[in-house]
C-alpha cells in the first residue's frame, strides 16, 4: 500500500496540477459492461485490463470543465498504470496550418520533451531508452513516442517509469506505468496489453 500511494502522488506530481474533484456529469456509467465513457472525449474505461484494475477513485479531473483528465490502474501493490486524456493543441500561431483534429509531429515531439524534462529534473531519473512506438490495429495505427526512465527512492529502491504518448482526433493520449525494477519481468508483458488492449473511440 506505501508503493501504491507513493507511486500515485509521484504521478500527480507529474502532471504540474493540482487535481479537481472530479464531476460525474462527465462520465456515463454503464453497468451492464462495468465501465464508463467520458462523454466529451468519447474513450471508456472497463473496470480491468487484463490484470490492471480500476478501483472506486481511480479518476482525477485536472480542470473545471472535464476534459483533462486521468484514470488509474493497479496490480496490487506492484505497479500503477495510469491513463491520461486531454486536449491537444487547437490553435496555431506557425503554418502550415494542419487540419482540424489534427496535431502535428513538431508539437507532439514537444510535449513529449517537456514530459521527459519533468521527470529528469524532478526525480532525477536516467533515461533508458526513447523512441518511436506505434500501435499496430487494423483501422488505427498512429504513432507515438515512448521513453522508459529509472530513478532511485530514498529507501534505496529502483523504479521504472515507463511514458508512451500519442495524438489522436485533436486529444493527447499519454500512458504512464510506474513499478519497481524487481517486478519488470511481470509487469512489462502486462504493460504491452493494456497499450494494445485500451480501446480508443
Amino acid at each position: 500500500m506505501k508503493f501504491k500511494i507513493s507511486i500515485f502522488i509521484f504521478l500527480l506530481l507529474l502532471t504540474g496540477c493540482v487535481a479537481a474533484k472530479p464531476g460525474n456529469r462527465y462520465l456515463v456509467y454503464d453497468a451492464k459492461l462495468d465501465n464508463f465513457t467520458h462523454e466529451q472525449s468519447g474513450f471508456s474505461f472497463p473496470s480491468s485490463i487484463g490484470r490492471f484494475k480500476r478501483d472506486s477513485d481511480s479518476v482525477e479531473f485536472y480542470d473545471e470543465s472535464g476534459i483533462n483528465f486521468s484514470v488509474n490502474y493497479y496490480i496490487a501493490n506492484e505497479a500503477i498504470a495510469t491513463i491520461y486524456i486531454y486536449p491537444s493543441l487547437r490553435e496555431y500561431s506557425i503554418t502550415p496550418i494542419p487540419k482540424f483534429g489534427q496535431t502535428p509531429d513538431w508539437f507532439l515531439n514537444k510535449h513529449y520533451d517537456e514530459i521527459k524534462t519533468v521527470i529528469i529534473n524532478e526525480y532525477r531519473a536516467r533515461v533508458l531508452s526513447e523512441g518511436e512506438y506505434k500501435l499496430n490495429r487494423s483501422l488505427l495505427n498512429p504513432n507515438g513516442k515512448r521513453g522508459a526512465f529509472e530513478y532511485d527512492t530514498v529507501s534505496g529502491e529502483t523504479v521504472f517509469t515507463h511514458l508512451f504518448l500519442f495524438a489522436y482526433k485533436g486529444w493527447l493520449v499519454k500512458y504512464r506505468f510506474s513499478y519497481p525494477s524487481k517486478y519488470n519481468a511481470v509487469i512489462e508483458p502486462e504493460m504491452e496489453n493494456l497499450i494494445h488492449s485500451f480501446q480508443w473511440p
